[in-house]
């Protein structure tokens, strides 16, 4: 599984899945976005695949102007697409039918059709995917809905497709970035040579980030560049300290909270509260259970102990290793001996460096008072009555 994104948004891709970046439909401006192209094993169909976030500060004439932009491009490649997102625009409110009048001219459809967010006294509908793959046809089903959770105040959304083709098995090759220390120096440098003259004195300043921004993406691409690496399958256990009775008892909490949203009632509040501060505690004590069996087992092993604590500090194990090149002042040194002399060179001379810049006028015992020739010696004594 590899995650593929930027700061708000990001889609995790199956290691049996090859895919492209799709950095000519990316926006950044008034919206969040992120697009790739997945090519389907034993297929020649392409489909693309993006993920939106809209804020709700944003403009909504900015944002209509930048996904015309994305949907006339995927619609000029005539490829199948998926665009999910937030778009914090409420599709059961009339006023939005500019936003669907929008989607509908490049041929795409919403398949979500019930509230994403419901509080005591609203609900919209801001979360949605849509896409413009007709149904039926084409050997494909599609199944859409919502996930009726209190994970967080918008409900997740889900959008099941059967494209009747078969997933090769056979491990794909993953994109990364090369960001080595020799392509992290070469970024610096080239970055430092660069002329901002157009960014600095351009007076509009939607023109000058696009002077910046793709200057900086361009120098960045090209300093580190995409490799490919093998996908390996990882298998998660989840938590283990979570039962098939906590499971159960999940689901019963779950529908619970359905029913309170249907039907918001205080009865139903509390009984939804209740369960879920008892499935929160019961929660606590199979997890603090579980990790005191652990260190019981590992008592006598400190690897294991250690290991079993950097779990739960979420820390993975490092591999350190020595840098290939520093700089020395504005000199930059490459290679294992001489990286090694200068190092050396460095810490040898750094009490002598500090001595010659700690300059005095006056010598250390002008700052001491005059010798007290006279010593005195008191002795313990009793007041008489």
């Amino acid at each position: 599984m590899v995650l593929w994104g930027c700061i708000k948004v990001g889609i995790f891709i199956s290691d049996d899945l090859s895919f492209t970046s799709r950095n000519d439909l990316t926006q950044q401006n008034s919206i969040e976005s992120v697009f790739i192209e997945i090519i389907l094993p034993n297929s020649s169909q392409h489909i693309v695949i993006g993920v939106v976030y809209r804020p709700p500060s944003g403009k909504t004439s900015n944002f209509y102007e930048h996904v015309s932009t994305i949907l006339s491009k995927v619609s000029a490649e005539q490829k199948y697409c998926y665009m999910l997102g937030d778009y914090n625009i409420n599709l059961l409110n009339k006023s939005t039918i500019d936003f669907l009048n929008l989607m509908d001219s490049y041929g795409f459809y919403p398949t979500i059709d019930r509230p994403t967010r419901v509080s005591k006294d609203s609900a919209s509908l801001i979360d949605n995917i849509f896409t413009n793959v007709a149904l039926p046809g084409n050997g494909s089903s599609m199944l859409a809905g919502v996930f009726f959770t209190d994970l967080s105040d918008h409900f997740p959304i889900f959008l099941n497709i059967n494209l009747s083709v078969q997933v090769s098995s056979r491990k794909s090759k993953i994109p990364f970035r090369n960001f080595s220390q020799k392509n992290k120096l070469k970024f610096v440098n080239q970055i430092s040579n660069v002329d901002w003259y157009h960014v600095l004195t351009e007076t509009d300043t939607d023109t000058s980030y696009n002077h910046f921004i793709n200057t900086f993406t361009s120098i960045h691409d090209q300093c580190f560049p995409f490799m490919q690496k093998s996908g390996k399958s990882h298998k998660s256990n989840g938590s283990p300290w979570i039962t098939p009775g906590i499971l159960n008892s999940i689901k019963s909490k779950n529908k619970l909270y359905k029913k309170y949203l249907r039907k918001p009632s205080s009865e139903n509040k509390t009984s939804y509260n209740k369960y879920r501060n008892k499935l929160n505690h019961v929660l606590r004590i199979s997890k603090r259970k579980f990790y005191h069996d652990e260190f019981s087992d590992n008592k006598n092993d400190i690897k294991g102990t250690w290991k079993i604590i950097n779990s739960i500090l979420g820390k993975k194990k490092n591999n350190h290793s020595l840098p290939e090149t520093f700089f020395n002042n504005d000199e930059i040194v490459t290679g294992a001996s001489s990286v090694a002399n200068h190092f050396n060179k460095y810490f040898t001379d750094l009490g002598p460096s500090l001595a010659r810049n700690c300059h005095s006028s006056s010598p250390a015992d002008e700052y001491m008072g005059a010798n007290n020739p006279v010593s005195f010696l008191a002795h313990h004594s009793h007041m008489a009555r």
